[in-house]
């Protein structure tokens, strides 16, 4: 008797290779996006500064806290108070800076991570911007409508 050959998966079933060493899609909503990079990048606990006052950055932090974050909110996301506030974190306990571009300035924030020598991540929602190819960020969060063609420069995850 001879041994069973395993039969080739169907197309649906085998294993996928990812589309870009850099680039996630997943499909859902922006706050699905949100979720998977906070689950995947933070552990419970970890402190996060959500910078910028606005409805977008009260969900985020909100999804932050419901993960086991610890959210520190900062309403003033001006370079001068972002670079006061992450100074002031002496021991890296921020791991995160969250930023929406609707809200605030990405530039700001990495200008304000850079100066202050922070080792905090960046990570900006570009869902409302159309040209977030430029923006300098560890992960990019945005719309495929808004550009996702372009990403091809650092991690990015994507939602519908």
């Amino acid at each position: 008797m001879t041994p069973r050959q395993p039969r080739p998966l169907p197309a649906a079933l085998a294993p996928r290779q990812p589309v870009s060493a850099g680039l996630h899609v997943l499909p859902g909503r922006t706050a699905t996006a949100w979720e998977a990079v906070m689950t995947g990048t933070l552990s419970p606990g970890d402190r996060v500064l959500v910078a910028g006052a606005g409805p977008l950055g009260t969900i985020w932090a909100g999804i932050a806290a419901r993960l086991g974050l610890s959210v520190e909110r900062l309403d003033d996301a001006r370079e001068a108070a972002l670079a006061r506030h992450l100074g002031a974190d002496r021991f890296g306990a921020i791991k995160a800076v969250l930023i929406v571009t609707a809200e605030a300035d990405p530039d700001a924030a990495r200008s304000a991570l850079d100066a202050c020598f922070h080792a905090a991540l960046l990570l900006v929602d570009a869902s409302t911007t159309p040209d977030s190819a430029a923006i300098e960020a560890d992960i990019v969060i945005t719309d495929p409508e808004a550009g996702l063609a372009r990403l091809t420069r650092r991690p990015a995850c994507a939602a519908e």
